[in-house]
């Protein structure tokens, strides 16, 4: 399962439902970075989300959380990730989510092991690295 580019975007969630704006920020990342790629891991979901993804080159759906025995942690689905990608990993989040990223499990883990990238939903407009709420 090698992955050749040097920045891995990762996007998961429960995606309940997945709709377009899943899609646009995935998209969006893609555009930004043309010579990188995103693995996207649903919780639930993966008919749904392979469906939505599936135009989208260098987008891929990955099983991990699906398989992952309940409940799955980001910091277990990057730890996972680092297994097999050596590069730089940067987690792709809505804002909704960055504004509860203080209360995810292991935060001090995934911020020594990722970059952030969050998306606003109105317009679509990307924060790289930015401040963590206390």
């Amino acid at each position: 399962m090698a992955v050749l580019t040097s920045r891995l975007g990762i996007f998961g969630g429960s995606f309940n439902p997945v709709h377009l704006g899943h899609y646009e920020i995935v998209k969006a990342f893609l555009d930004h970075y043309p010579e990188d790629s995103v693995r996207i891991f649903p919780a639930v979901r993966l008919e749904m989300v392979r469906r939505t993804f599936t135009g989208l080159k260098r987008a891929t759906v990955d099983l991990f959380e699906i398989q992952h025995p309940y409940p799955s942690y980001t910091a277990d689905t990057i730890a996972h990730v680092k297994k097999f990608f050596t590069g730089e990993l940067v987690l792709i989040m809505g804002y909704d989510c960055y504004l509860e990223f203080h209360r995810w499990q292991r935060t001090g883990y995934i911020l020594d092991a990722c970059s952030l990238v969050v998306f606003y939903r109105k317009g679509v407009a990307a924060v790289a690295n930015p401040h963590v709420p206390a």
